[in-house]
């Protein structure tokens, strides 16, 4: 759910920092502990990104979000867009030894389809999926999906070894099973303190010029380990004093450390999208009635809630878009009238009409993981009181806060949160799987059939072939999200990091650190 995938306009980072040095420890501050490596299972951003580290998928977004073969060395399509050839690249290993075969990619993409909520999408028009020889694999597709070469680039596509990925479920590989064929490898990691990855020397390194996730990969690092640190003092402390050369403060440090000539300071890749998710689908909540979902957004000054939180004019931008704006085909503000409106009188009298009752507080789940979340828990609570609603705070360490939110749903009404923004098709987004999810996935009854616009509107996505109509649907989608509200857009970050001009090659992805190196 949390995540930093596609690039979208990073600040630029120096062509001419020197020749590459092997060798060397990088120390990253993360602010809370991954919960896992498995993308299907564990959804922090700090999980998505340091998995980028061990595996790899079979196809990978360049800095233009345009996907690249990456374990795929070609791919033949058929006439009528329904069959897909992969024919996999020779000498691929994993960091254990064992090759990379058909197999292991097959029984991957069917744990992706059996517990990721875009692979269980994907599934739906999947005919076949088979190993043809040890280096093929042929996918047959009941219909045309236009976007299914990027929604290989996914969260959770990445490929495992079969014996491992053969009858996983939902909870996910063991630490002990994350093998991938990836650059780094898992060395220890001791839970809500560090977690460390070094060299897997057994890589095979593609020669292709390198492009945000895409292209070749040199592991020139010794080690990266990645210190949990949630407190923004100590973090702030922590890089100036050089206990990290790599930190991600939070956005009321900004203008400070922007200042500061002694560290490199900017803007990463993507955007994060930063809302409120609301329990929808659960017919115990009262999220479950739309009025109750419009008083939330009228009662809500979003713009304010945004600035309150650390939001400077480089790091914000207030709007209901899904997307940053550089994503040129997801990109629409068709959601920004209804997200401008402001009405707390009207919202008092609509939570009145949805069933509000004192007795019953609106309850806030959150985790002191992230400090922004907790921020933004405290100024709607805030905000509802001022119109006499009564809600209740919980918050926990972000492995239990997820626990609450995908298996209590009687536990909670509202979760404050980011997902990543930038995705390349709709059916990547966070937001709209979980606005579309079935009835069974959030362990309720979906009051109305609301769920079924959204879901209609993503099946015309797959079945277009040009980017403007791709567009066009995008505009649809994001009005339907705006009216239907299954989470309310607070608005859009940029995330930053802040780092030590030590640290070379570095482009501003996130926790990509291949090709990156330490100049003392």
């Amino acid at each position: 759910m949390l995540s930093g995938c596609a690039p979208s306009d990073p600040s630029t980072a120096p062509n001419d920092e020197g020749t590459p040095v092997q060798g060397g420890s990088l120390t990253i501050q993360i602010s809370g502990d991954p919960g896992g490596l498995d993308q299907n299972a564990s959804y922090s951003i700090e999980a998505v990104n340091i998995s980028e580290l061990i595996f790899e998928k079979l196809f990978a977004l360049d800095a233009s979000n345009t996907p690249h073969p990456m374990l795929v060395d070609t791919y033949d399509l058929s006439d009528d867009r329904k069959t897909y050839t992969f024919h996999l690249r020779e000498g691929v290993t994993f960091s254990d030894g064992k090759p990379l075969t058909s197999e292991d990619v097959v029984e991957s993409l069917n744990y992706w389809m059996r517990v990721n909520g875009q692979g269980k999408i994907v599934a739906g028009d999947v005919e076949s999926l088979e190993a043809t020889d040890d280096l093929t694999v042929t996918l047959k597709l009941t219909k045309p999906r236009y976007p299914l070469i990027v929604e290989l680039t996914g969260v959770g596509t990445g490929i495992l070894e079969a014996d491992v990925a053969k009858g996983l479920d939902a909870t996910g590989f063991t630490q002990e099973q994350a093998i991938g064929t990836g650059p780094y490898k898992l060395e220890s990691w001791d839970p809500n303190e560090q977690l460390t990855v070094v060299r897997n020397d057994a890589y095979s390194s593609l020669a292709d010029e390198e492009s945000g996730y895409a292209g070749a990969k040199h592991a020139y690092l010794d080690s990266i380990t990645f210190k949990i640190v949630a407190d923004p003092d100590a973090v702030k402390n922590g890089l100036l004093t050089g206990q990290w050369l790599y930190a991600s403060p939070t956005p009321d440090s900004y203008p400070e450390l922007k200042a500061n000539p002694d560290l490199v300071v900017n803007t990463l890749s993507g955007g994060n999208l930063n809302l409120l998710v609301l329990n929808h689908a659960f017919e115990g909540s009262i999220f479950s009635k739309s009025e109750a979902r419009d008083a939330l957004s009228l009662v809500l000054d979003k713009p304010g809630i945004m600035a309150a939180t650390g939001g400077s004019p480089d790091l914000t931008v207030e709007s209901a878009a899904l997307t940053p704006e550089a994503s040129t085909i997801m990109y629409s503000t068709a959601g920004d009238a209804e997200y401008a409106k402001h009405d707390p009188d009207k919202a008092k009298e609509l939570f009145a009409k949805a069933g509000y009752s004192d007795d019953k507080p609106i309850q806030i789940l959150t985790t002191n993981a992230f400090p922004a979340f907790q921020a933004w828990a405290t100024l709607v609570q805030d905000q509802l009181s001022s119109i006499g609603v009564k809600s209740e705070i919980q918050a926990y360490d972000f492995v239990t806060m997820l626990a609450q939110w995908q298996g209590y749903p009687d536990k909670w009404d509202i979760v404050p949160i980011f997902f990543n923004g930038d995705f390349p098709s709709p059916g990547q987004m966070n937001v709209l799987q979980s606005a579309a999810a079935p009835a069974t996935e959030t362990h309720g009854e979906i009051a109305d059939d609301r769920s079924q616009d959204l879901l209609a509107a993503l099946a015309d996505y797959n079945e277009v072939d040009n980017a403007d109509d791709a567009h066009k649907i995008m505009d649809t989608i994001t009005e339907i999200v705006a009216r239907d509200k299954p989470a309310i857009i607070l608005g859009m970050t940029r995330p930053y990091a802040a780092y030590s001009p030590k640290l070379k090659g570095y482009d501003n992805y996130w926790y990509v650190f291949w090709n990156s190196w330490i100049a003392e």
